[in-house]
């Protein structure tokens, strides 16, 4: 939430026991409100729809985990599932393996990378030592992807990314996995270690250029937070950005971590 806070303006408060967000849209700006938790689902709804009206907001709160709507009333709000929003879920042990048809593309990906490229490695980083190779490659992946893609505007994410490198992170909650080919980094990825043998994944990026890096980098990934004994890992939602959708199905989540929008 700090690192997507790129316009500063990001609250938060309690309501009835659940902790309250005013969140601002990730790709247009808009502020919205949200809310986690179960107590007094209805009363909290309306009093921020009520907020939402007072401030101009769209009447709408979004991001509105399912434990949140369970005990909504239907015959005053309406509840409606958000898919662009929805968090993808992988059972760590599927994506080291890659077993299977459905992995296909991806396990072909990996296995051509370990072909054809000798000199790589993959290690854990430690982000005060690593900062500057970090810093490099994303804003290489920035630049390679205005030039590739129809959608220009990486904005917010570079700011993200940026905030999170910037901030001093000291905690062994965090866990960055590097490639590095020839000795030069290709790629990292950004994990979270949660209880009850969960992670999540903030940020991965790759070096364009190398094909099957990214699959490679995902599989290795998940063998190391294996031995962290992590069975799955979030790897947060799509926006409803196509490539951004194609890429996380592509590794094929086990489920979703629903999110609704109370109207």
């Amino acid at each position: 939430m700090w690192s997507w806070d790129t316009r500063k303006a990001m609250q938060i408060s309690q309501l009835n026991g659940n902790l309250v967000v005013r969140f601002t849209d990730y790709i247009n700006g808009q502020p919205f409100f949200s809310f986690l938790g179960d107590n007094m689902v209805n009363e909290t709804a309306e009093a921020l729809l009520e907020l939402s009206k007072r401030e101009g907001l769209p009447l709408e709160l979004k991001l509105v985990p399912e434990i949140a709507v369970r005990e909504i009333n239907l015959d005053k709000f309406k509840v409606i599932e958000d898919k662009d929003n929805s968090d993808y879920i992988y059972e760590t042990l599927s994506l080291k393996e890659m077993k299977g048809n459905k992995f296909n593309t991806r396990r072909g990906e990996a296995h051509r990378f370990s072909r054809n490229y000798d000199n790589f490695r993959v290690e854990v980083l430690d982000i005060f030592k690593s900062k500057q190779e970090l810093v490099e490659l994303t804003n290489m992946w920035f630049e390679n992807k205005k030039r590739s893609v129809e959608v220009k505007d990486f904005g917010n994410e570079q700011i993200a990314i940026d905030r999170f490198f910037s901030y001093n992170i000291n905690s062994d909650k965090m866990f960055i996995l590097g490639l590095f080919l020839d000795d030069r980094l290709v790629g990292y990825i950004v994990n979270e270690l949660l209880p009850n043998k969960n992670s999540m994944l903030h940020f991965d990026k790759t070096d364009l250029s190398i094909n099957g890096a990214h699959s490679y980098l995902m599989k290795a990934n998940a063998e190391m937070l294996l031995e962290k004994n992590v069975s799955c890992i979030n790897y947060e939602q799509d926006l409803g950005l196509l490539p951004l959708q194609r890429s996380k199905r592509s590794f094929r989540p086990n489920n979703f971590l629903n999110k609704f929008i109370i109207k």
